[in-house]
């Protein structure tokens, strides 16, 4: 079965309002591509995966095994399994009994060839006793000792499977981009900034993440989206003429009044992002100079400041006392949509809510006809120079040729070049400028399939069940595994020569990538979706309960899980950094809400920490807050995300029916949470589970429900005492994570298969464990570093190799 034929199990997280703005009519009634030359391009661009233009593979990708220990005598199921299930297991999985849906009633007679053909529930019965979750606690245990053995039996089976099995690196589903990687992929490609999230409809999410192929559909809406996206992309990179007379618009404010933080009022053209933040997006007609006007007034007697803010640059900063009209001249460097943003800050004269501002107008007027016309880089980087009428086919040939390998990630063939070259010559033919018809073919290769979807090609099928991908479609893998975007020059050069798949070469080039500055984007786009953050976008704890938090305060949180993971790839650490660490980042304002005194402004940097109170993504407000409820902390949410996303053990859906814990205390007197927790397990049913959530979830009892440190629950004294299935027993977040630490194989294992599930775009199947394995040993061997699990993953059979979709007989 392929990937793509599975059906996938999927969760839609849609934090994030979503607008899609058009190019104004007479922008894009001007670029838009004659239908029959559109429809031959849509025809012609071949993407189906199973497209016969590679050369068929010659080499296999390896699965490496651990190699055995010597001097140790062969564990056997007779002498080392046998005794263990006998006097443990076969009470309550045996022939009458099978609970959990285990049934081990044919385990005397099997050995180890049979095992190996029932690897599945082998596998179950070690996750099931490496996390002491099975026997129940009430029942006989065996020993560590016991366990290693069973264990390591069924590793060592797992190993010989694996080395007569040929290795099954799964297959992908063809992947449309996601608008992260879009928005990243079109910078690199063209220098153009694109606000993907307001012009593009939101991605699904499959396994925990928006990269995966099952669930990235192409709708209609999605196309129309991605051709006006085209449209508005194309206009900004390249200028085709300059406009014949000056524009003037004026975006009426009616009387908007700065609003108390958190306020949800919104005009029909801005937006409240943060407190003090208008935002809107306006269309310059081309590059050129602009007067902008500001009406405003402010109430007398406080002081007020504006920032006008146009794209990435900060233009000018005023005053405002009264009523009055503030103008200033702007350049703006290249046409189409900018983002504005009209800042206001108090300046240290009281909260905003006292300024008593009130926006009537906004004036843009411009372009000055005048003045000289500024080309965007853009411009500059794909033209230089228009070309005179007897080169421009060969100008366009050239051109297109170039910007279609790097936009498609692998060269365009004869026919692909020949048909977009075509649209520049039409164009120039028709009386236009060459530079509208390079507008035209940039359309055609910003919806063509080649660029939306990430495209793995494959050769001719044979009688082996897979193949190696070819240099380009490892070097797309590994630029979107770690930087959201198309290879850079380096990696599509070594593509180019067919030396990317040589040994060592691809390890190598990973450790540059994540050493450069676009290793960020890894940051903002693996880390939220790991830590599950992003619900905080929209959540709303109690204002009266939690009266410090606001919209300033939850960006804050955002950032500083970003800034802490990025660092922990920048600095190549050790994944237990994740887990504690001596540093973290803050604000002024993150810093008091963490009781770290002695700090101002609102930029961040890196502090070392007092004590281990904080350190470590389970301390981090951002995830104590989505892990607690509006009102209160919940042991529970937060019990589940350590096993979740720490430990790798998910528990399985709570039934039916069950009771929630009330949001609010409504007994006489105030009951605890731990007292909550206690009448919850006595229902059956829950206590499987609930033992194992509840005590992490205890340990952090410290940290209220917006992740500030308290010393008491509504009067009732903290009591983060937890006791794990086996007895272990820990007080508070120090202890919690002392054990946290010592669970290292688990969670390096469970890091390594949420990561290696972003890298390849699809879930991890039965067949990708012995892949985990070597990854994790090399993990192992490479102390734990986060650049030895990258290098593990770009060097493994699933992230190098590909199924066939049909083997043949």
């Amino acid at each position: 079965m392929t990937q793509g034929s599975r059906k996938p199990s999927f969760r839609c997280e849609k934090p994030f309002r979503t607008v899609r703005n058009r190019v104004p009519s007479g922008q894009t009634s001007a670029l838009l591509l004659p239908a029959r030359a559109l429809r031959f391009l849509l025809v012609s661009f071949t993407f189906a995966a199973g497209a016969c233009t590679a050369s068929p593979a010659t080499k296999r990708p390896q699965l490496a095994t651990p190699s055995a220990e010597s001097g140790r005598q062969p564990l056997t199921f007779a002498r080392d399994v046998l005794p263990v299930l006998e006097r443990y297991c076969v009470s309550c999985h045996g022939n009458t009994v099978s609970k959990g849906g285990l049934n081990l009633a044919d385990y005397r007679t099997i050995d180890e060839s049979g095992a190996a053909r029932n690897l599945a529930l082998w596998h179950k019965v070690a996750d099931q006793l490496e996390n002491r979750d099975m026997p129940p606690e009430e029942r006989p245990r065996p020993s560590a000792a016991e366990i290693d053995r069973v264990v390591g039996w069924i590793g060592a089976i797992s190993v010989a499977a694996a080395a007569h099995a040929p290795p099954d690196p799964g297959r992908v589903t063809v992947r449309r981009l996601n608008r992260r990687e879009y928005a990243y992929t079109v910078e690199d490609l063209l220098g153009v900034e694109v606000d993907a999230h307001d012009e593009l409809p939101p991605d699904d999410v499959g396994y925990g993440f928006d990269n995966v192929g099952d669930v990235l559909t192409m709708s209609p809406a999605h196309f129309e989206s991605y051709l006006v996206s085209a449209e508005t992309i194309a206009t900004r990179a390249v200028v085709a003429d300059v406009p014949s007379r000056r524009q003037r618009v004026t975006l009426e404010l009616e009387r908007v009044a700065v609003l108390p933080p958190g306020s949800r009022r919104r005009e029909r053209w801005l937006r409240w992002d943060q407190p003090g933040t208008l935002r809107t997006r306006h269309h310059f007609a081309a590059p050129g100079h602009y007067d902008v006007a500001i009406r405003g007034t402010a109430r007398a007697g406080k002081g007020a400041q504006l920032r006008l803010r146009i794209g990435d640059r900060d233009l000018t900063t005023f005053a405002l006392a009264g009523t009055e009209v503030h103008r200033t001249r702007v350049r703006i460097e290249q046409g189409g949509p900018q983002r504005i943003e009209l800042v206001i800050s108090s300046g240290g004269s009281g909260p905003l809510s006292e300024l008593g501002i009130e926006l009537d107008q906004l004036t843009i007027d411009g372009p000055d006809p005048k003045a000289p016309v500024p080309l965007p880089p853009s411009h500059t980087r794909l033209l230089p120079i228009s070309p005179p009428p007897h080169a421009v086919s060969a100008k366009a040939r050239e051109l297109v040729g170039r910007l279609s390998e790097r936009a498609f990630r692998r060269p365009a063939d004869a026919a692909t070049i020949g048909a977009l070259a075509r649209l520049i010559e039409a164009a120039v033919a028709k009386g236009e400028t060459f530079e509208r018809g390079l507008q035209r073919a940039l359309v055609a290769i910003l919806v063509a399939p080649q660029f939306l979807f990430r495209v793995e090609l494959d050769p001719q099928p044979g009688r082996q069940p897979f193949y190696q991908l070819d240099d380009w479609a490892l070097a797309s893998r590994l630029s979107y595994f770690l930087w959201s975007a198309l290879p850079d020059d380096e990696l599509m050069a070594l593509a180019r020569a067919g030396q990317l798949g040589a040994p060592g070469v691809m390890e190598a080039q990973a450790l540059r990538m994540l050493r450069h500055d676009k290793a960020k984007r890894l940051a903002r786009a693996f880390a939220p979706q790991w830590l599950q953050i992003q619900p905080l976008a929209v959540m709303q704890p109690d204002r009266t309960r939690f009266p410090s938090f606001d919209d300033g305060l939850r960006m804050d949180m955002f950032r500083e899980s970003e800034l802490f993971f990025a660092t922990v790839v920048a600095d190549d650490l050790t994944l237990e950094t994740f887990l504690d660490a001596d540093f973290t980042f803050v604000n002024h304002r993150l810093a008091a809400h963490y009781g770290l005194g002695g700090l101002a402004g609102g930029h961040f940097r890196r502090v070392t920490l007092p004590d281990r109170q904080r350190g470590g993504v389970l301390t981090q407000a951002s995830v104590l807050t989505v892990t607690s409820n509006p009102t209160r902390t919940s042991p529970v949410k937060r019990g589940r995300w350590v096993l979740e996303q720490l430990l790798g053990d998910p528990p399985p859906p709570a039934p039916p029916n069950v009771p929630q814990l009330s949001e609010r205390k409504r007994d006489s007197e105030a009951v605890s949470a731990r007292r909550q927790l206690e009448r919850h397990r006595t229902d059956p049913n829950c206590a499987v589970c609930h033992r194992k959530m509840d005590p992490l979830g205890l340990g952090l009892e410290r940290f209220d429900a917006i992740g500030a440190i308290r010393q008491e629950d509504d009067g009732l004294p903290i009591d983060s005492v937890g006791v794990l299935p086996g007895g272990q027993r820990f007080d508070g977040i120090g202890e919690l994570k002392h054990y946290l630490r010592g669970q290292r194989p688990r969670f390096h294992r469970s890091f390594a298969e949420k990561l290696l599930t972003y890298a390849l775009g699809r879930g991890l199947e039965a067949s990708d464990r012995t892949a985990i394995d070597t990854i994790c040993a090399r993990l192992a061997s490479g102390d734990g570093r986060f650049s030895a699990l990258v290098g593990a993953i770009v060097d493994s059979a699933p992230f190098r190799g590909r199924n066939f979709p049909e083997v043949g007989p």
